[in-house]
């Protein structure tokens, strides 16, 4: 379980930094009895069995998933040309049987 809390208090700094971070995050894990017990990031992760990365994912907000754009190229090469395939669906085809 993720908490997220606004920063509370910012010191003054000399010069304008415009990387300040908006949230604060307190992670938890839930113990057997139901309590919550406040935990380093470092634990959660290694409860979880989750790499940082996956961490910073579930902390960042819910956004419309990217559209999956595979196979739109349209520069193929290796294209067989249409007239191509219209000569092969005329061309007679002959199925072998194997006599038993």
């Amino acid at each position: 379980m993720i908490e997220k809390k606004q920063v509370e208090r910012r010191r003054p700094l000399t010069g304008e930094r415009t990387d300040t971070r908006q949230y604060s995050y307190k992670y938890h894990i839930r113990e057997n009895d139901g309590s919550k017990v406040e935990v380093c990031v470092k634990t959660f992760q290694s409860i979880h069995g989750i790499g940082l990365k996956r961490v910073r994912r579930v902390r960042m907000p819910p956004t419309v998933a990217p559209e999956d754009k595979r196979g739109t190229h349209t520069h193929r090469t290796n294209r067989i040309s249409e007239e191509l395939k219209d000569q092969i669906k005329q061309r007679p085809v002959l199925y072998y049987k194997k006599n038993s």
